[in-house]
């Protein structure tokens, strides 16, 4: 079989994850587009030095966090495909072979992706500049379009074109061929660190933060004290996802839970779904306060609010969406399993009061890990002046309502992936 051929009918194996890895491209293309669009529009450039800087440094910031979304993406898709690739391995493909599989995969769909990406960004683009203008208080044209800004989004997608391409030949020449085949099957992964911390030690360390709450903000150095609780935020953070709260959960299947039908299922699905949320959640926590900060830092300056709240807003979505996407990839990997469920007795009502278990769990530690960060450098930004009640609640209110939307689509369209397979 030709590889063009091997190509297509991999990509059409399960068209479902296609189309979820095509679309997160043309979000992130969207995004990208929009903030190069904005850093080279004159208006933006004309302002001062210093302010444009801080900006531009902010919103570059913003697409690293998009690119790194992408290979996110691309290292689910890839792991989804791992059986596929083996099969075509073993059916005599060399790997010269699979490269050109690869290739051409990530081609089709990131270049399908990528137009419409720019399209998506050229609808929503006089938005973005509405919002800036709105915000900066100047004038300019909404219908500008950035040359500039092209190119850099274009630049963009060719590095991450090769960049996942050479990074999903690396994984796929890196394993075995079983490895392959079971990637999307092994439901627990051993700690295999060779020094192990305790695990506590990571809920101590991530509890640390509150301390600085109650000490007199007059003594403080907020760039420093921010600096220093990031530090704790990302190593308990990290901590409690992958090993403090995967252990907990464990202990309730085995000690609590083990004759109820219900989570037994639900919990042994929310371990496996927290493989790999410490990067996001972590990304998550230290994205939201550090934009927090800069709008509190920079309140004297309203290009620099304006695009850290703009970031925010951004990141906050970016993050839902990111979270769905990956919950929705394990869920069309696991459609077998709740098929295996339903022929040695469980009803379909049992099946649907497991996803809402496991959604309903999956998001309380989502929202709540990092909002319990996000409300102590609220409550400490406000106690030293850098931060209003009313821009507080603001924030929290984006955070929780766009959490709470997506945790909602998560729901049915989990529930509709499962049981229209039954």
């Amino acid at each position: 079989m030709g590889v063009y051929k091997l190509t297509i009918n991999l990509l059409k194996s399960d068209l479902k994850q296609c189309i979820f890895y095509c679309l997160s491209i043309t979000f992130s293309v969207g995004i990208i587009f929009n903030a190069f669009n904005i850093v080279t529009n004159e208006s933006f450039v004309a302002l001062g030095k210093n302010e444009a800087e801080v900006s531009s440094t902010i919103i570059f910031s913003i697409i690293s966090i998009v690119i790194l979304f992408t290979f996110f993406a691309n290292s689910y898709f890839i792991m989804s495909k791992s059986k596929e690739i083996a099969t075509s391995i073993l059916s005599g493909a060399n790997y010269y072979k699979i490269s050109a599989l690869l290739f051409f995969q990530n081609f089709i769909i990131i270049g399908l992706g990528s137009i419409l990406g720019y399209i998506l960004g050229i609808i929503i683009s006089p938005l973005f500049l509405y919002i800036m203008f709105r915000g900066l208080g100047i004038s300019g044209s909404i219908l500008d379009l950035s040359i500039e800004g092209i190119w850099g989004t274009f630049a963009v997608i060719m590095v991450q074109f090769f960049c996942v391409s050479y990074g999903d030949f690396m994984y796929v020449s890196s394993k075995e061929i079983t490895e392959l085949m079971k990637e999307n099957r092994q439901v627990y992964k051993p700690d295999d660190r060779i020094v192990k911390t305790p695990k506590i030690v990571y809920l101590i360390i991530y509890l640390i933060p509150i301390v600085t709450i109650f000490i007199n903000p007059k003594k403080l150095d907020p760039s420093a004290l921010i600096f220093i609780n990031i530090i704790f935020s990302i190593y308990g953070t990290q901590g409690v996802i992958r090993y403090f709260l995967p252990d907990i959960i464990l202990k309730l299947k085995k000690n609590k839970y083990i004759n109820d039908k219900v989570k037994l299922i639900s919990f042994s699905n929310l371990h496996y779904s927290l493989r790999k949320l410490d990067f996001l959640v972590v990304i998550l926590s230290v994205s939201t306060i550090t934009l927090i900060a800069l709008s509190g830092l920079y309140s004297h300056s309203s290009s620099i609010k304006i695009v850290s709240i703009c970031s925010y807003i951004t990141v906050i979505i970016l993050m839902a969406i990111t979270i769905l996407y990956k919950l929705m990839i394990e869920v069309s990997n696991r459609r077998y399993a709740f098929k295996q469920l339903r022929l040695i007795g469980y009803t379909i009502s049992q099946i649907k009061k497991i996803i809402f278990h496991e959604v309903k769990i999956f998001y309380y530690m989502v929202i709540g890990i990092p909002l319990f960060h996000i409300v102590i450098y609220l409550i400490l930004f406000k106690n030293i002046g850098i931060i209003s009640m009313t821009l507080s609640l603001a924030f929290l209110g984006v955070y929780l309502l766009t959490f709470l939307i997506i945790g909602i689509i998560s729901y049915f369209v989990y529930k509709r992936l499962i049981t229209s397979y039954l």
